[in-house]
């Protein structure tokens, strides 16, 4: 295995780790807005039987 080889995997490791982690970020942004919503869509409902 020459250097261009190990460079070239290098870089493609670096782009699947990205990838991953933009992937990773965007569903616990996802997760995160629908607790948010559930939680306010709960409160809402506790307030209106009070």
């Amino acid at each position: 295995m020459n250097e261009d080889q190990f460079e070239s995997l290098l870089e493609m490791m670096r782009v699947e780790m990205f990838h991953t982690g933009a992937i990773i970020a965007l569903v616990v942004a996802i997760l995160m807005f629908l607790w948010a919503e559930f939680n306010t869509l709960r409160n809402k409902k506790d307030s209106i039987s009070d």
